[in-house]
């Protein structure tokens, strides 16, 4: 009512300095009022992210990953389902390939590191989510290392090196900690195979 009144009067710069007044008390109104929503959002979906985490552990992927899916599409910045995802997706990749289902491979990885790189940008970004990035970044090389196309090693390479430098960052603020330095171990493997892909490829391209 109040700028309406000014504007009424034609005193454009004072209904401007008067909703600048205004502008923190109305953002901040705002924003708590999203911060209930989640808050309510995410108690309610709890049971059903429990329910996903059952169903994965079961077997049943696809109910699992299509789950998942619906939670994070209603709350996309919420932690406790993100992570699990991640680990879920990181999990399906890295089987794939076990069973020598490159395309599941290459589907579930793309995912997961899709995810987790999101994960990761959420501020601040912990120790849960700088390990489940490089657990997906080191399964994406892996599956590229293993699909072996031309860029592939490039590509790898690039993963396995955002991997180690996570990892250099998680041990330096925990030099004591042997899950730290067991995780650098094995984004200094990855580079060891990117390497060695790379130099196949040399190879063949050259004969």
């Amino acid at each position: 009512r109040e700028l309406t009144r000014t504007l009424q009067e034609k005193r454009v710069d004072a209904a401007l300095a008067y909703m600048e007044k205004q502008r923190p008390g109305i953002l901040e109104r705002v924003r708590g009022r999203q911060a209930t929503v989640h808050d309510e959002n995410r108690a309610e979906l709890q049971p059903l992210l429990l329910a996903a985490g059952l169903q994965a552990a079961k077997g049943d992927v696809l109910a699992a990953r299509e789950q998942f899916r619906e939670i994070l599409h209603l709350e996309p910045d919420w932690p406790e389902a993100l992570e699990p995802s991640v680990w879920f997706l990181r999990d399906q990749a890295e089987l794939a390939l076990t069973d020598s289902t490159l395309n599941g491979a290459l589907d579930y990885s793309e995912e997961a590191l899709g995810l987790a790189e999101h994960y990761a940008d959420l501020q601040p970004a912990g120790t849960n989510a700088l390990r489940a990035l490089t657990a997906a970044l080191d399964e994406r090389g892996d599956v590229l290392c293993v699909r072996g196309q031309p860029g592939d090693a490039e590509k790898a390479l690039g993963h396995y090196q955002r991997s180690l430098e996570v990892r250099e960052r998680l041990l330096a603020v925990n030099t004591n900690s042997a899950q730290a330095a067991r995780d650098m171990s094995v984004s200094l493997d990855g580079l060891g195979k990117s390497v060695d892909l790379d130099r196949k490829s040399t190879r063949l391209n050259s004969s």
